[in-house]
């Protein structure tokens, strides 16, 4: 902005928040001139946008914000954005959170399994292990996620 004196527009900006959140914004700089044609300042707007991310995204952007970590960061750090961290007796790995995710919108079995290119079966045994670890039932589980 100093030396070009325009407006910079960084969009989609992905950053960890000190509570381990993922804070996606858009941020506009605009350049403050003065009347001998300098920048005395910068203005600078932004737009929280985390939350019109869809949640397949926002795993993926969790992911390789967390990859020189261990996954399970990752999958802690998601599931505390969502609030349902302390509704697991045991945290699901990423291919059962992949499916949790997908199950939220999907509803059949059929349909999750066609999408992420895995048997019905497989698609059957994620669940029932999701089941297996959380504290709720999982149609309460999906809602407190839609919300």
């Amino acid at each position: 902005i100093k030396h070009s004196q325009k407006l910079v527009i960084d969009k989609n900006r992905v950053f960890i928040t000190p509570f381990g959140d993922i804070f996606v914004h858009h941020m506009k700089k605009y350049p403050i001139i003065t009347a001998q044609k300098k920048v005395c300042s910068v203005l600078t707007l932004n737009q929280n946008i985390t939350n019109n991310i869809g949640l397949m995204q926002l795993w993926v952007m969790y992911k390789n914000l967390y990859k020189s970590q261990n996954k399970s960061n990752a999958i802690n750090g998601f599931l505390s954005y969502l609030k349902i961290d302390n509704l697991f007796y045991e945290m699901p790995t990423e291919a059962e959170l992949v499916v949790l995710i997908n199950k939220q919108v999907k509803s059949s079995v059929k349909d999750i399994a066609s999408h992420l290119y895995l048997s019905p079966r497989t698609i059957e045994t994620h669940i029932s292990r999701l089941k297996a670890k959380i504290k709720i039932d999982l149609n309460i589980l999906l809602e407190l996620i839609r919300a």
